[in-house]
C-alpha cells in the first residue's frame, strides 16, 4: 500500500527534532509499491529515509520523501546459523532484542542503536565492536533507475566504516532497500573485547546469553547518550577520525605538552598503519563538553552527541555548533572531523 502526504512536516520524523518540511511523503509498506513509486518520483527530486536518527534536515525538502513500512520478517536455519531476512522498516532495536530473547547471536552488540533495518546497511551502522557488516548476508533492492530489483552479498556492498556504497554519490537513493538478510548463529560466538563489556558481562551471575550482553550493553549506552525519545539528537555526530600513525603522534606531542607526559590519548590499531583516534576525546580535550549555543549543545555526558537541548534549535544552531566543534579540533591538533550524520 502506498500512502501520499503533501507538505509533510518531518519533525516527528527526524530524531533531532528539526521543524522542516517536505513538498511530498510516500510511505510504502510491498516492494511491489516500488515500480509504481519509481513513476511517480519520476525526474523529481527525493530522497530515502529511515528512523531519521542519522540526519540533519538542514532546511525544508522540496521534494519527496519515500519511507519504507515493510514490517515482515522471514527466518531460515541452515545447521547452527540463523538467516533473517528483515524488511527495511523493521525497527531494529526491536528486531535485536527479539532476536536476543530468542538466543540467536550476532546483533546483540548493536543494542539501543536508534533506526530501521534498511538504513544499517546503508550507514553499516557499529558499536561496541561490531558493526552491521559481520552480520549482513545479502541486501534486495529496487533499482529506481533500471526500475529492477537486484540483490547484493555483502561483498558487493562495499562495507566500510560508516560507509556503504549506497552512500557513493552516483549509487546514492538509486536502490531502495527492501530487505536485509542477517546471518546470525545459534552458538555462543560474544564479541566482548570492547572497553570493559567483557568484565561487565562476566560479573553477572544471571546465566550467560544474548540477552545478558544486551542489557548490559543498553546499561552501558543509558549511562552516557541521551534517550532520542527525549532529548533530540542524531546519535553520534562525528565519526572518529582514521589517521596515519604520524598525525596520532603529532596528537601525542601536542598533548604531553600541554597535559603533561602521562596524558594518554586512546587510539585503536588498524590495518596499513591507520589510527583511529576517538572524536569524544578530542571533542573533550578542547572543552567542548557539554558546550552550549543556543538551544543546541554538546551532550554533557558523551560529547560525540550534539542535541537539540531545549526542543526548539533550528537547524542553523545545529550547524554552527558542528562548525565550533570541528574548527576548535582542528585548530587544537590539526585533525579534522568529519560529520557522521547526513545533511540534507
Amino acid at each position: 500500500m502506498i500512502t501520499k502526504i503533501e507538505n509533510h512536516p518531518m519533525r516527528g520524523n527526524n530524531t533531532m527534532r528539526i521543524d522542516a518540511d517536505c513538498s511530498l511523503w510516500i510511505d510504502f509498506t510491498s516492494e511491489e509499491d516500488l515500480p509504481v513509486i519509481s513513476q511517480l518520483i519520476d525526474g523529481k527530486p527525493y530522497i530515502i529515509l529511515g528512523g531519521g536518527s542519522n540526519v540533519l534536515f538542514t532546511a525544508d525538502y522540496n521534494g519527496v520523501v519515500l519511507h519504507s513500512s515493510i514490517l515482515d520478517i522471514n527466518v531460515a536455519f541452515n545447521n547452527d546459523k540463523v538467516y533473517l531476512k528483515v524488511g527495511s522498516g523493521v525497527n531494529m532495536d526491536t528486531l535485536i532484542e527479539q532476536c536476543c530473547k530468542a538466543g540467536y547471536w550476532g546483533l546483540e552488540n548493536l543494542s539501543g542503536i536508534p533506526g530501521e533495518a534498511g538504513a544499517s546497511a546503508v550507514q553499516n551502522i557499529g558499536a561496541y565492536g561490531v558493526e552491521a557488516k559481520d552480520i549482513i548476508y545479502e541486501v534486495r533492492c529496487y533499482d529506481l533507475l533500471q526500475n529492477k530489483f537486484v540483490t547484493f552479498n555483502n561483498a558487493q556492498c562495499e562495507f566500510d566504516y560508516r560507509w556503504s556504497m549506497f552512500k557513493r554519490d552516483d549509487t546514492r537513493y538509486r536502490y531502495a532497500i527492501t530487505y536485509v538478510t542477517f546471518e546470525l548463529s545459534q552458538k555462543a560466538e560474544p564479541k566482548l573485547e570492547y572497553s570493559n563489556l567483557k568484565e561487565k558481562v562476566l560479573s553477572t551471575t544471571d546465566g550467560f546469553s544474548p540477552m545478558l550482553v544486551r542489557q548490559a550493553i543498553l546499561d552501558m549506552r543509558n549511562a552516557k547518550l541521551p534517550a532520542v525519545d527525549e532529548i533530540g539528537s542524531a546519535g553520534s555526530f562525528f565519526k572518529n577520525p582514521v589517521v596515519p600513525q604520524d598525525s596520532y603522534k603529532r596528537v601525542c606531542d601536542i598533548s604531553h605538552k600541554k597535559w603533561g607526559i602521562d596524558c594518554h590519548v586512546p587510539n585503536y590499531l588498524l590495518p596499513e598503519n591507520k589510527v583511529k583516534i576517538p572524536a569524544a576525546w578530542l571533542i573533550e580535550k578542547v572543552g567542548l563538553k557539554g558546550y552550549v549555543h543556543g538551544n543546541a549543545a554538546v551532550w554533557h555526558l558523551q560529547p560525540l552527541v550534539l542535541v537539540n537541548h531545549t526542543g526548539k534549535a533550528s537547524a542553523d544552531e545545529i550547524l554552527e555548533l558542528e562548525a565550533i566543534v570541528k574548527n576548535r579540533v582542528f585548530d587544537e591538533f590539526g585533525i579534522i572531523l568529519e560529520a557522521e550524520v547526513d545533511h540534507v
